[in-house]
């Protein structure tokens, strides 16, 4: 078979090795100048499968001969060995400079060390007794990556005589095993389930079949909808990460980048614990599988909200059929009259399903969280409603019933008060099965009080319990509002039943089939009146009680999807049973029709229930006294009627729409004191610091100004001062001017004398007493002298080419009129976390700006013109109201004010994980960038398009 790989992939792994050189290869092959390929297409499509070499360093014949294998298997010499050879240690040749002979060169150890790279070479070597009579062995084979196997599974590394693709292919695929990092078996089977049930190895399928078809075989559930966000095709894009990550491994193991971690590592060893991590180097916005779902979900309930803003959002737990509006729904209504429907969205968070008809105005949202965000961990839902609520920028947001935004108020709470009015509506305590109290107004009302601008209840009877059993200061109490039900006056009264002979009394009832409901009073009741036929509307389902037998009288007549579906002229009252509760749609429902009411005063019933209108029960275990009430109703049927008739007036007085309206608008417009001072605070603490006193900018210029920042850092920075040092030594090299700054704010006396070593005399020492690292940063910036500012961390290092080359880009890029921000190639994490990133330029065919929602692409340590910082100052950490990450904001910032931000190639920056870092602590503290216009859902996928 003809490896003769002509992908658009396979172009860029050859254009990124140091081993095709194309000008070379031009003049070598002069019918190449006259194709109209580019050299890297002519070598793989014909110079490459004729033997030819692709530079004076690679002798494609000699690579060949002495390797039979890849002659046998077809493929293109140099691209079998950026895959595969360098990676087994194959040796290969070159030609002598002074022509002639060819000379052997010895394989060179990957940068990760002989070790390792003797175990990849001496595990490639190894051959089971059976492997001939497996016919896939030899294609799983020849794409199989034994150092990601080695890497990936440690216990593979261990066995001192396994075969690895032998282990891969009668267990390891079983197992759900990986052969390579841009093949995930589970993913793969998942995806194409036809293939689980045929039994084919799935990776010999995407070997010979899936790869070619577009198949997706990357390790990400969500991998399609990210390449939508994208804007590309599934299979373009698997193709550029794929080829991303192999051009970055080659360059690692045996390039400038690779050289670059290996003299770091020589500063501090540390550093090279994190090489296993180069068989699985992330390419954001491809960071891993719980990031990419949170962005494919934040997309998806963005692009259900027609990326457009609201004004108001409700969430509820479900799109609750029967039972009328309920709260939510004249909530809905009555914003809907504050501003348009279409400024109102409504999330249903726990439940997904479709909303009642005329719950909601017409031109309402509604959003399905629950079905749009499924299958994420609670935690990730509750940060993707943080981020799509603070999309959204509404004015005030009202929880009815949701528990995810109860749950998410702990971590989130006080980032979403920052920036939006939060309200909260409560009904009525529950209680258990063992008769213990429970509830919202029970377990959040005193939780989240503080950081709710208002609390809303359906009753009277629960603002007095809340007022007084948590003892609401007067100040507060405006908080606590009533929001009385509208009645619906257009119910037409219900008609008396005819009377006959023989009829029997019809009484109706309807509810949960549940504890709090007592259906078991409600039986009693028939038990004691054989006369009577109790018809009953409702679910079937128990949660927890056990109901005695059904009388005979008893009808259970199902489920009714509006209270006009019933048949209210057979009514002759209504029983209502419930041991507590708010003031329930159905009463006022029942109230507004006509009906006698005969019921349990408890809770916010009794503002229904009310006495000579109705017939209230206050002992609600008190069989005899409904039995009573629905006698008298019996006994005089148009005389309670008549009472009926006024309850129907008096509620249909006070309980109306513009009350309603005039009541929500009251709440809108109040904002509690130490909410107002709080948000005072919290922009106060957003805006940026500048000159606190201290010296301006020296006359005398230099191109870079080279910041150091320290607070409590001692010997953990001796690495860092080298590393710094000989980066310095590099750039002034290539003729560029560096002033080196000490930046000690708030320095404890062990920092404070370790960095007054004469040995760091060369840095000039800035005291500062900021506290913060944002206002530190702006305050030392203003005492700079460069044209360009490069901040560095006290525990952190970067490559020796960094400033150097960074600063070259910055030149080119200025020379051309660019306005730029220069990053790093890598951000290599170690210590007491192993990764390795990309920063993924802006420019970059994977970048997506909505990437940025939940991460940021860089980190904190690039070199950008004073300008740029001058134009977007640093803002100030805000840990207890959960916002921070000033190097996020600063990159989100730049880009909307039109810089670009680039890579320099083969720069790294080594990035310290350390349990008390700023990073750990604002993620452990489940800090949040803050809410920036520009991030908002009908800004963020233009973000950066500027520029």
């Amino acid at each position: 078979m003809q490896h003769d790989d002509t992908s658009a992939a396979a172009i860029r792994d050859l254009e990124a090795s140091a081993l095709f050189d194309p000008d070379w290869y031009l003049q070598s092959n002069p019918e190449a100048r006259e194709s109209d390929l580019s050299p890297a297409e002519h070598y793989l499509s014909v110079g490459g499968p004729e033997g030819r070499s692709p530079s004076p360093e690679f002798d494609a014949a000699a690579y060949l001969q002495d390797h039979p294998d890849v002659a046998a298997a077809g493929y293109v010499p140099l691209l079998h060995y950026l895959h595969h050879g360098c990676r087994e240690g194959r040796r290969v040749r070159m030609a002598d400079p002074a022509g002639g002979t060819v000379v052997a060169s010895e394989p060179v150890a990957p940068y990760y060390g002989p070790r390792l790279g003797a175990l990849v070479r001496e595990v490639s070597g190894r051959r089971h007794a059976d492997a001939a009579q497996i016919p896939e062995y030899e294609t799983i084979g020849r794409d199989f990556d034994v150092a990601y196997y080695l890497l990936r599974y440690k216990d593979m590394a261990r066995s001192q005589r396994q075969d690895v693709v032998h282990h891969y292919i009668r267990a390891g695929a079983q197992e759900g095993r990986d052969p390579a990092p841009e093949f995930s078996t589970r993913a793969y089977l998942s995806r194409y389930p036809e293939l689980a049930e045929s039994g084919e190895n799935p990776f010999l399928h995407w070997i010979t079949q899936g790869r070619a078809e577009g198949r997706i075989a990357a390790p990400f559930r969500e991998f399609d909808a990210l390449s939508k966000i994208i804007g590309r095709p599934a299979p373009e894009v698997q193709e550029l990460l794929n080829a991303t990550q192999r051009a970055l491994r080659a360059r690692l193991e045996q390039g400038e980048l690779g050289r670059m971690v290996a003299k770091a590592a020589a500063l501090d060893p540390l550093v090279a614990q994190s090489w296993p991590e180069l068989v699985q180097v992330k390419v954001p916005p491809f960071h891993s599988d719980p990031v990419i779902a949170r962005v494919a979900a934040l997309y998806r309930l963005q692009e259900a909200a027609e990326f457009r803003r609201a004004r108001f959002v409700i969430l509820v737990n479900r799109p609750r059929w029967g039972g009328g509006r309920r709260m939510e729904g004249h909530i809905g209504h009555a914003l809907a009259r504050i501003a348009a429907p279409g400024e109102v969205v409504v999330l249903t968070t726990e439940h997904s399903g479709e909303m009642p008809p005329d719950k909601f105005p017409d031109g309402v949202r509604h959003v399905d969280f629950a079905a749009l965000a499924t299958g994420l961990p609670e935690a990730a839902q509750q940060r993707v409603l943080a981020e799509f609520l603070r999309s959204l920028c509404p004015e005030a947001a009202f929880n009815i019933n949701s528990r995810l935004m109860w749950d998410s108020m702990k971590p989130y709470g006080r980032a979403l008060s920052s920036s939006m009015k939060l309200f909260a509506g409560l009904f009525c305590n529950e209680q258990t099965p063992l008769g213990f109290w429970t509830g919202y107004p029970i377990n959040r009302f005193y939780r989240y009080f503080d950081l709710l601008d208002g609390v809303c209840t359906d009753s009277r009877a629960l603002e007095r319990d809340l007022t007084e059993r948590y003892a609401v200061p007067p100040e507060q109490r405006p908080a606590l509002t009533v929001l009385e039900a509208p009645v619906d006056p257009s119910i037409p009264l219900a008609e008396a039943p005819q009377a006959k002979t023989g009829r029997r009394p019809q009484v109706f009832w309807s509810g949960r089939f549940d504890r709090q409901k007592r259906l078991d009073i409600a039986y009693a009741v028939a038990r004691a009146m054989p006369e009577i036929d109790l018809r009953m509307w409702g679910e079937p389902v128990m949660s927890g009680a056990v109901l005695p037998p059904k009388p005979d009288n008893v009808r259970h007549e199902g489920l009714y999807g509006s209270f006009s579906d019933l048949p209210l002229e057979e009514a002759d009252l209504w029983l209502y049973t419930a041991e507590w509760d708010g003031v329930p749609s159905v009463l006022l429902e029942v109230a507004m029709s006509g009906l006698p009411l005969v019921g349990s005063r408890v809770g916010g019933t009794g503002e229904v229930l009310r006495d000579r209108l109705s017939e209230p029960v206050d002992e609600i275990e008190d069989v005899e006294a409904y039995v009573a009430g629905i006698r008298r109703v019996l006994q005089d049927p148009a005389a309670a009627r008549a009472r009926a008739r006024r309850l129907r007036q008096a509620l249909a007085e006070v309980r109306t729409g513009a009350h309603y309206v005039s009541r929500l608008k009251g709440i809108l417009g109040y904002e509690p004191p130490h909410l107002a001072a709080q948000r005072a605070a919290a922009i106060e603490k957003a805006r940026p610091a500048g000159n606190d006193g201290a010296a301006t900018r020296p006359a005398e210029r230099v191109d870079l100004s080279l910041i150091l920042t320290v607070h409590d850092e001692t010997v953990v920075s001796g690495p860092t001062m080298t590393s710094a040092d000989i980066a310095v030594a590099r750039a002034r090299e290539a003729g560029f001017s560096v002033e080196q700054i000490l930046a000690l704010d708030n320095a404890t006396p062990a920092t404070q004398a370790y960095f007054d070593q004469p040995a760091f005399d060369h840095w000039r020492r800035v005291p500062l007493a900021q506290g913060d690292l944002g206002r530190a940063r702006n305050t030392v910036l203003e005492q700079a002298a460069g044209d360009h500012i490069a901040f560095l961390d006290a525990d952190d290092l970067f490559s020796e080419n960094w400033l150097a080359e960074g600063m070259a880009l910055m030149r080119r890029s200025e020379d051309e009129g660019a306005r730029v921000i220069v990053h790093p190639e890598l951000n290599w994490q170690f210590d007491a976390g192993s990764s390795i990133f990309y920063n993924t330029a802006q420019d970059h065919p994977l970048f997506t700006p909505w990437f940025l929602t939940a991460m940021h692409y860089y980190d904190s340590l690039c070199l950008a013109p004073r300008a740029a910082h001058e134009a977007i100052r640093y803002v100030s950490r805000d840990i207890p109201n959960g916002l921070s990450f000033q190097d996020w904001q600063f990159t989100v910032e730049t880009m909307e004010a039109g810089w670009r931000h680039v890579v320099a190639p083969e720069t790294i920056i080594f990035k310290r994980r350390r349990d008390n870092s700023l990073v750990v602590e604002s993620s452990s503290r489940k800090s949040v960038l803050r809410a920036l216009d520009c991030m908002a859902i009908d800004r963020i996928g233009t973000l950066g398009a500027a520029g």
